[in-house]
């Protein structure tokens, strides 16, 4: 399996193809659906278990402290962020570019998180 950092690349590359309008497969998209749909299912309390990657890249550049707002607010960016990437053939250019640049900086974040993990242990 490849790791999530290259899987979300890869997924924003085959977005930026597809807004080229060049012929490619959809394997990352789609893989990265399932990533999402998995992170989306809740806990036995009803409540979502979100990655930091994800927290992290659906905050973007926003000074918002990480963890600040409400759980349930991450969990419904999620289910946009899965219907997006389910349907992208279907969205509009503009949202397309965003999903793109979020695929970008999720694989940024995933690195990230990645590095951080190594200076833990």
């Amino acid at each position: 399996m490849k790791e999530d950092y290259i899987l979300a690349a890869e997924a924003a590359l085959e977005i930026d193809l597809y807004l080229k309008n060049k012929e490619t497969e959809f394997s990352n998209v789609e893989k990265l659906t399932e990533l999402v749909e998995k992170c989306m299912v809740p806990n036995e309390d009803g409540r979502f278990d979100v990655s930091l990657p994800f927290l992290y890249a659906l905050r973007g550049i926003s000074e918002e402290p990480i963890l600040q707002g409400p759980v349930e607010e991450y969990g419904l960016k999620m289910r946009l962020l899965y219907s997006d990437l389910r349907d992208f053939k279907s969205i509009r250019k503009e949202r397309l570019e965003d999903l793109r640049d979020f695929c970008v900086e999720l694989s940024r974040e995933f690195t990230s998180n990645m590095r951080s993990k190594r200076y833990i242990a």
